[in-house]
């Protein structure tokens, strides 16, 4: 089984850093004169906060296939709050050995061989400290605010490929191991920039 190891964000986007930038712009129609970095980020969690939608920026670097997924923590675990009952510290569980099998999350059809080598998940809602802070603000009765904030999740994946080629196409099987998803939004940067949809009724995307 495919243990996720805790990486930066930095190492993961580090075979394709070039491509990154321009990419996460491309992905959601920004530019530096339009927006600063931090309305950036933000209008980019507020993108991705939508149940049942997820967003997929994919950038290739030679052998080098970068992924991430950006999503309501709802899409996976089913709920947003920070897990601390038995119930849903189970189904938290179960979503990161889902997430862990980045193989069946992902078919490219292009590169052959690829191999995931590097990955992160970061979320509020799996944080053990919050999940900490989160028992000790039960006590508090202006605890009620925190229980209502949104839960994202991001999660990060690096697959190096012994047979480079373009890749021309992604077939998903993010809605199999997690059924609440509907659609995903997929942005493409490599030697082409594309963006296409991929629903759960046809999960395949070619570019």
């Amino acid at each position: 089984m495919l243990h996720l190891r805790p990486v930066s964000r930095d190492l993961v986007l580090a075979g394709c850093f070039a491509f990154a930038l321009p990419f996460s712009a491309f992905a959601h129609g920004y530019t530096d004169d339009e927006h600063d970095h931090d309305h950036k980020d933000s209008m980019k969690a507020a993108a991705a906060h939508v149940h049942g939608l997820g967003e997929v920026s994919i950038a290739q670097d030679g052998a080098v296939l970068t992924v991430i997924l950006d999503s309501a923590a709802y899409n996976v675990a089913g709920f947003e709050r920070v897990a601390t009952s038995e119930a849903d510290l189970a189904t938290v569980a179960m979503v990161r050995e889902r997430l862990n099998k980045a193989s069946t999350l992902f078919g490219f059809g292009g590169p052959k061989g690829c191999a995931l080598t590097a990955s992160e998940i970061n979320t509020s809602v799996f944080d053990a400290k919050k999940v900490e802070s989160a028992a000790e603000q039960e006590h508090d009765h202006d605890y009620s605010g925190e229980a209502h904030e949104h839960g994202n999740i991001s999660a990060e994946y690096i697959f190096t490929c012994s047979k480079v080629a373009p890749l021309k196409s992604v077939t998903f099987g993010v809605f199999a191991a997690f059924p609440k998803f509907e659609n995903l939004k997929v942005a493409f940067l490599g030697d082409t920039q594309a963006a296409a949809t991929a629903t759960a009724e046809k999960p395949r995307v070619t570019f």
